[in-house]
């Protein structure tokens, strides 16, 4: 597979993860800010992994430097751009701070199609698919946290989350691709334990957009969602 191909679906895809989610919360965001912040995502998501690269090569550093560092160079981005005085204290920052997860996580999930492309087929597609897909959602998910510690004024215990999450997803990757190299079988179970709970993270982080809102806003939404079924 011709790695320079991802780009443009991967950011088709994290548009559309982006309007689906949000689509039963119209109206309490503003909707050119979060695009705006999806685009913002993308660019630090850009700078950070090539940081990464440069800094924490996964196969130039030691397991601990490279959990370590990706986790700090990706929430941290994420974390300063997300707790800056215009979104602080302000509710909307929870949906903002999603935005600029999926933007963040659309152009780290890139790297891995070149990362791997001298792999033999099928590995060559699989490995960078998957962990793509955890990228995304991984991102995605802490981005929703950072946003909701910013809305709270809550950075630091926000930031520690959303670096111990990632910390933990970096080193399920880092085995990942180790036993890609070894034995498929392991990298198999390790690959679709690390998209289920990616997934698991991603659901279950869903339940801060409702943070702050009042009870009638939640019942709307709720009678939304079911309609939509």
């Amino acid at each position: 597979m011709d790695p320079s191909l991802a780009p443009i679906p991967l950011m088709i895809a994290g548009l559309l993860l982006m309007l689906v989610t949000l689509r039963r919360f119209e109206g309490f965001f503003k909707e050119n800010t979060l695009f705006l912040l999806f685009i913002a995502g993308m660019m630090l998501g850009f700078a950070s992994t090539v940081l990464e690269r440069v800094l924490f090569g996964m196969e130039s550093t030691g397991l601990i430097i490279y959990m370590a560092g990706s986790a700090i160079l990706a929430e941290g981005f994420k974390g300063v751009a997300i707790n800056l005085a215009r979104f602080r204290f302000k509710r909307a920052a929870t949906f903002f701070g999603f935005g600029l997860g999926i933007g963040f996580g659309t152009t780290a999930a890139i790297a891995p199609f070149f990362q791997f492309a001298n792999l033999s087929y099928p590995r060559a597609i699989i490995l960078p698919i998957t962990i793509a897909v955890v990228y995304m959602l991984l991102n995605s998910a802490t981005g929703l946290v950072l946003g909701a510690g910013s809305a709270r004024g809550a950075t630091l215990s926000s930031l520690a989350q959303a670096f111990g999450i990632h910390a933990i997803f970096s080193l399920m990757v880092w085995l990942g691709a180790f036993f890609s190299n070894y034995q498929n079988s392991i990298c198999a179970v390790i690959g679709i334990t690390t998209v289920i709970s990616a997934i698991i993270l991603y659901v279950f982080s869903l339940r801060l957009f409702y943070w702050g809102l009042p009870d009638e806003d939640k019942k709307k939404i709720r009678r939304a969602v079911r309609k939509g079924m």
